[in-house]
């Protein structure tokens, strides 16, 4: 698959996802066996994800970004801050797998909230509402970045809502349509 490179740490035994989560997922269900990543060290990654964290906080304190460009601003800080804030699974329970993995999906939930609301300073429907946009493909979002339609949160909820398939043919017809000649 020709796609932007995910990033991971290695962590001795394993390698854990910095960013990149939605790649990865596109990736997963067209059944591909590899996919480009950058590996990092732990010691290099503290530093780089808090680095990022701070750029991404800036950009979205200071800029003027479409809303297209904001839901993806916020979906990597999303990234970065639930890599560098593993959840501890803590002591032994009785319950089964699935069961702790949304009891712990759920603190995660909350924790990246609480952080998000108080340090980009959104409220949590305007979070869940950036992730959703975000899903739209990064080539895609590439075709529509300079369109009218990056500004539209309505518009870019109902591309997102789309299949993969009719996203691209809508996304197709957007930019077949000219953008005004500047002056």
């Amino acid at each position: 698959g020709d796609c932007a490179p995910i990033e991971v740490v290695f962590r001795g035994e394993r390698y854990d996802l910095v960013f990149g989560g939605h790649r990865l997922g596109v990736a997963h269900l067209k059944g591909w066996d590899e996919i480009p990543a950058i590996v990092k060290e732990p010691s290099a990654f503290a530093n780089e994800a808090a680095i990022t964290l701070r750029e991404i906080t800036e950009n979205l304190a200071r800029r003027e970004l479409s809303v297209l460009d904001r839901a993806v601003d916020i979906t990597r800080w999303c990234d970065l801050y639930q890599a560098t804030h593993q959840i501890s699974k803590g002591g032994r329970s009785k319950k089964g797998g699935s069961e702790i993995a949304e009891e712990l999906t759920a603190k995660f939930a909350v924790s990246f909230s609480k952080a998000a609301q108080s340090t980009l300073g959104i409220s949590e429907r305007a979070i869940f509402l950036a992730l959703k946009i975000a899903t739209i493909s990064a080539d895609l979002r590439d075709r529509i970045a300079l369109h009218a339609v990056a500004d539209n949160q309505s518009e870019l909820l109902l591309l997102a809502s789309q299949t993969a398939d009719r996203q691209a043919q809508i996304v197709e017809l957007i930019t077949r349509i000219a953008l005004p000649a500047a002056s």
